[in-house]
């Protein structure tokens, strides 16, 4: 460690858990406490491991930005969360209020109701808006360019019997099969419903094991474009006060 980062580093703070601005600079701000805690919440995640290495590395490696998020990079809501946390950049941690607020915390029901609402927003927006633009250059996976060939024979059966036609490439009708599948649930065949497992941990399961960066991505967009609409203002006071998040 240099002088410089041993010198500011003693001013407060546990060493190997301050930002990169309080060890080089001394700066107290609240971005700090939101790195501090991408520490902890890292540790807690992964049964005691730390982000930025053993202990006596760590603020080395704080310093000159060198994280190691490999053990979450399998949950992407966690990967996003804690890549914005832990940013070298303060400017460019979320607020206290966007980290409980973050997708990693939503229960199976509310990632759930969020793609149907994102769906239906997506139906009443213009096939050239920075919406669906951008919805439709997500990748989800490296192998497969069609979304069906990741669901199961039975299930894509079903979609093709029914009186909607669906564009396999388009990731905006994958999002509607799923806002109409659980939206009609209850009339699905019963081979169906067992395929898809019980609403709502069930069914959100079936689709984010076979595209589990589906939601990251499609909220990443949402947050971007459209987090100042209505429709996505009144999306999170209604699970803000469902959850007791005030």
């Amino acid at each position: 460690m240099t002088a410089a980062v041993s010198s500011a580093a003693a001013c407060c703070g546990s060493s190997g858990w301050q930002a990169p601005e309080q060890l080089l600079y001394g700066r107290q701000t609240k971005a700090i406490d939101i790195f501090s805690l991408g520490c902890i919440l890292y540790f807690c995640m992964t049964k005691g491991r730390h982000p930025f290495g053993e202990p006596l590395e760590r603020d080395l490696n704080i310093s000159n930005g060198k994280i190691d998020l490999r053990l979450v990079d399998c949950i992407p809501e966690a990967d996003d969360l804690l890549s914005r946390m832990l940013a070298h950049d303060l400017t460019m941690r979320p607020t206290a209020q966007e980290v409980l607020l973050h997708p990693l915390f939503w229960t199976d029901e509310w990632r759930l109701q969020f793609l149907k609402e994102t769906s239906d927003r997506i139906e009443s927006a213009h096939e050239k808006s920075n919406l669906v633009v951008a919805i439709e250059e997500i990748h989800l996976t490296a192998r497969h360019k069609r979304w069906d060939k990741k669901l199961g024979a039975a299930f894509i059966s079903n979609v093709k019997s029914g009186p909607r036609r669906y564009n396999f490439h388009s990731i905006c009708d994958l999002i509607r099969v799923i806002r109409n599948y659980s939206i009609h649930y209850n009339q699905l065949p019963i081979n169906i419903q067992k395929l898809l497992g019980p609403l709502p941990s069930g069914f959100y399961g079936y689709f984010a094991s076979r595209f589990p960066n589906l939601l990251m991505e499609i909220h990443k967009i949402v947050y971007q474009y459209h987090r100042e609409e209505e429709w996505y203002e009144n999306f999170v006071e209604r699970m803000r006060r469902a959850n007791g998040r005030f």
